[in-house]
């Protein structure tokens, strides 16, 4: 299958080492998910450290090494693909220059998806893996486009883009990249804002201030974004417009309401009804 430009692997490393695993690039985008023990990822000159869970972007010529710690078995599954080996869609295309061509190298390489985002990503990368050795492409690709979406869902911002943070040696940074992905990792239970000094250590009204100068917009409501982002695409999926707004941390109906409209413009209903996502309305 690496012959047509795609290829996907699980595998288990039950004694990694540093020796197994060398810096190196690729023609092809990767997308690679660490689902059992610890690692890290050198990225040009910037580090990333990956509990299991974790996943990693890397685009075409971007040279990466993945470094064991301990001795601790690896589990990972992976895949690799050419922009020549898919379909010509435009909204497959776009997806792809969202989540891998719109930063720099060595930038937002790192995703925590949530719980039931990861046990999705994990069942498409196991049956791509199973496509990929029986050589079936239109399978593949039946399970790329869904994984592609659920990508854009763990890395979007009001923006509509993966975040992108310029690289710099400044604190704040790498605070603020911090903060995004524990929230896109626990924005379904978070309560309030008391994490950020539980947590992180740091003030409410510095972190505020470091979202609203990149964003434009505090922790809370980026917070309530990733909610309702997600609530619309589970709707999407055909869930009752109830039960995804309680899965995405909405106990209170109503204020789900209020807030997706606000922020869509129409009611969940509407955009059931519509069966597709809309646009983010500007405020």
């Amino acid at each position: 299958m690496e012959a047509s430009g795609i290829c996907a692997h699980t595998r288990t490393d039950n004694h990694p080492s540093s020796a197994k695993y060398l810096n190196h690039s690729h023609d092809s985008y990767e997308i690679f998910l660490l689902t059992d023990g610890n690692c890290t990822f050198q990225v040009t000159d910037s580090r990333y450290h990956l509990p299991h869970g974790s996943l990693m972007l890397f685009r075409r010529g971007e040279l990466h090494r993945l470094l064991p710690e301990g001795n601790a078995p690896l589990a990972y599954g992976y895949i690799q693909f050419t922009r020549e080996a898919i379909p010509p869609e435009p909204a497959l295309l776009e997806a792809i220059d969202r989540l891998f061509e719109n930063r720099q190298d060595g930038c937002n390489n790192l995703l925590t998806p949530t719980a039931a985002s990861l046990s999705f990503l994990q069942m498409c990368i196991r049956r791509m893996s199973v496509a990929a050795s029986e050589d079936p492409l239109p399978l593949f690709l039946c399970y790329l486009r869904p994984l592609i979406r659920e990508l854009l869902l763990c890395g979007t911002l009001l923006s509509g883009e993966i975040h992108r943070v310029q690289r710099t040696n400044s604190h704040g940074d790498l605070l603020f990249e911090q903060i995004c992905a524990y929230i896109s990792a626990h924005f379904d239970t978070i309560k309030d804002l008391g994490f950020i000094s539980d947590r992180f250590h740091y003030s409410t009204v510095y972190v505020n201030g470091l979202f609203r100068q990149r964003l434009g917009v505090s922790v809370w409501q980026y917070v309530l974004h990733k909610r309702i982002d997600r609530a619309c695409d589970l709707i999407l999926d055909g869930m009752r417009v109830e039960k995804a707004a309680l899965c995405c941390g909405f106990e209170d109906y109503s204020t789900f309401y209020r807030i997706f409209r606000k922020n869509y413009g129409i009611p969940p209903s509407v955009c059931r009804k519509n069966g597709s996502k809309p646009r983010l309305v500007r405020h």
